[in-house]
């Protein structure tokens, strides 16, 4: 435009210059005036349309309540979300947000996740269980301790991470990048030679004028430069409306390339929380009173964290086994094996409160209740996430197994493998194991002073979304290995529900990145998809780490892509939407480069020899702002995505 200006004055003020060749002094203004409010209005149309990309962060955004109900003095008070601090007591009503993240002290209600999890179900919570800040309360009121506040809570690092991802290169982009590097300079190159070819050679400047504009017109490098992040904002705040966080452009452009897909069992495959379905003991040794002996095995498990282990403490209440528990020295878990730990034989009890006869787990007594009651004093001692502050620590006499010793107990539960190890026979129960496993069944041996004396049959059910999750994976052509911890009867059993044909199984936790490392080895790119801290370095590993949000906080670190809501459907939402998006980008690089490979030599006169045809400076530039909008307006389709479109 500032040639064609600069031109046109020049023939204003010395048209004797061009009447001296015979030639017209032909002026431009119009359309210098009219190129830049083409390109203007395709800059405006341009902005707006990614403006549109940045709308799953502002919808985000939008969901955080204002104020939170805070209890402090034994008096609720409405508090901006600024002043709440993690262990307040906060009371939410129906129809009301959760203010930030916390966990529930009292009452129960059903919960609308679906917009920062992507389910459309309500889900029950009760004492206990966790919530999530801007999500929303529907049925009932419940008090609820404030765990995470401000940039802590979920949703804000959500918003971060889709900001991240959002702001990131694709692999592809560098491509693009490359070629844009060499485009300006060859677009200079191309608008000199066709200057000099129409001046020179065919001896017209009025058409080397306007050729060479039109060429620096049309010339769009920006619809190449807008080509794969318009494409990558659009899919990675689309993932966030699913429930599918995914931390940058090359995790998410790695996804379409998956071919295998690798799923821990428990709770991922599994609900994470077994239950004990089946206890039985040797009969005629010392320790065979099924009471007693789950009091000793209730006592070590006491001290792990492992959901097996909390399985095994919860069967014991529920038949019968008073507390409090015996106290248990040196406790040590093996991975991948067991536990053990020695149980006084004249015990020292643990009591939490009340009377001893009553027995019961410690309840929860948080920091927050005592600041809401307006006491000062602090929790004490702290075990499994429970505060002992009223520990009573009682000394009895009173014996747990045989009475005609005094002797501790060296107790030890866990797995087959860790039997055989440990040199303790396990023929006695072999053929109960042996069904129990055969029905899905994950078993753990308990034995007392070297000898096994019971045997327990856990299950943790399938998730009700797994099969159909898997079946898909199936269809779109993904192999799907299972790799567990879990004995190879139990795994395979589980594996056969839900048509899993290759199985990894028996494999500890150090182990599986290795496994991982196997299935690379083979020449694909595998994902893989777990939930706890051992599934870390597998995660890690993988060309993909997908981490189940209902899992821990160095899974999650250790991923490439995070489920906030844990179903299994998500992953097959997550690679089709790394399809789609790579689907995009491509059409959008293929739209800038054909518009670039046709539109400048023509813009260059190359048509005038055979058609008589030149493009006009104007509508180069109106084909250059329509190139960036079009662009910008095909990536803006992927606001579409549904599992069920086709792309």
């Amino acid at each position: 435009t500032g040639t064609a200006y600069l031109y046109s004055v020049f023939a204003t003020i010395f048209p004797s210059f061009f009447l001296a060749q015979n030639l017209q002094p032909e002026v431009y203004y119009e359309a210098a005036a009219v190129i830049i409010t083409l390109i203007l209005l395709g800059r405006l149309l341009e902005n707006r349309a990614r403006g549109q990309t940045s709308a799953a962060i502002r919808k985000l955004m939008g969901l955080q309540a204002k104020t939170a109900r805070v209890i402090r003095g034994g008096q609720e008070m409405d508090l901006p979300l600024e002043e709440v601090i993690p262990g307040d007591l906060i009371v939410v009503r129906p129809g009301e947000k959760i203010p930030v993240d916390g966990q529930v002290m009292e009452g129960s209600s059903t919960v609308d996740e679906s917009m920062v999890t992507g389910e459309p179900i309500p889900v029950k919570k009760q004492a206990g269980e966790e919530v999530i800040g801007a999500t929303i309360n529907k049925t009932g009121s419940f008090t609820f301790e404030a765990s995470r506040v401000g940039k802590d809570t979920v949703l804000a690092q959500i918003v971060q991470l889709v900001q991240e991802a959002q702001g990131s290169k694709a692999p592809i982009q560098r491509l693009a990048d490359r070629i844009t590097a060499w485009f300006v300079p060859g677009v200079m190159a191309v608008a000199i030679a066709t200057f000099v070819i129409w001046w020179k050679i065919m001896g017209n400047l009025s058409f080397a004028i306007i050729t060479t504009v039109g060429v620096l017109v049309i010339a769009c490098p920006c619809a190449l430069g807008l080509a794969t992040p318009t494409s990558i904002m659009v899919g990675t705040g689309k993932g966030a409306e699913n429930g599918i966080l995914i931390k940058g452009g090359d995790s998410l452009e790695l996804a379409h390339k998956i071919q295998t897909i690798v799923l821990d069992k428990t709770g991922t495959i599994t609900q994470g929380k077994p239950t004990v379905t089946d206890y039985v003991t040797v009969k005629g040794t010392a320790n065979s009173n099924e009471i007693r002996l789950l009091q000793l095995a209730a006592a070590v498990e006491w001290y792990s964290e492992h959901p097996l282990a909390e399985a095994v403490v919860q069967y014991a209440q529920s038949q019968g086994v008073q507390l409090p528990l015996p106290k248990v020295d040196n406790f040590e878990a093996v991975a991948g094996m067991g536990v053990q730990g020695i149980v006084s034989s004249s015990v020292e009890y643990l009591h939490f409160g009340g009377n001893k006869a009553e027995g019961s787990l410690a309840k929860p007594l948080p920091q927050a209740r005592q600041r809401a009651e307006g006491k000062e004093e602090g929790c004490k001692v702290e075990r499994n996430n429970h505060c002992l502050s009223e520990l009573d620590i009682i000394y009895s006499t009173s014996e747990v197994g045989n009475t005609d010793s005094k002797q501790p107990y060296v107790v030890q539960i866990g797995t087959q493998h860790w039997m055989d190890t440990l040199g303790i026979t396990t023929q006695s129960l072999q053929s109960q194991q042996q069904a129990w496993e055969a029905a899905a069944k994950t078993t753990a041996w308990i034995a007392v002073d070297g000898q096994v004396e019971g045997l327990v049959g856990i299950a943790d059910a399938v998730k009700s979304s797994s099969v159909e999750a898997v079946r898909n994976l199936h269809n779109m052509g993904l192999e799907v290995v299972m790799l567990t911890g879990d004995n190879p009867s139990t795994a395979k059993a589980i594996a056969s529900k839900l048509d899993i044909k290759r199985v990894f199984a028996g494999v500890k936790p150090d182990q599986k990145a290795a496994k991982i490392k196997t299935l690379q080895g083979e020449g694909k790119t595998v994902a893989m998809v777990g939930d706890g801290i051992n599934d870390a370095p597998a995660l890690a590993q993988a060309d993909v780490g997908i981490a189940i949000g209902t899992g821990t906080d160095i899974a999650m670190a250790a991923s490439d892509i995070t489920l906030i809501s844990g179903d299994l459907q998500s992953i097959v939402t997550a690679i089709k939407l790394s399809r789609a998006t790579m689907v995009n980008i491509r059409q959008n690089l293929f739209f800038a480069y054909i518009y670039n490979i046709f539109s400048i030599p023509i813009a260059a006169g190359i048509l005038y020899p055979f058609f008589g045809w030149l493009l006009n400076p104007v509508i180069a530039g109106a084909a250059m702002a329509l190139s960036s909008v079009s662009v910008v307006t095909n990536a803006l389709r992927l606001r579409k995505f549904g599992v069920g479109v086709r792309w």
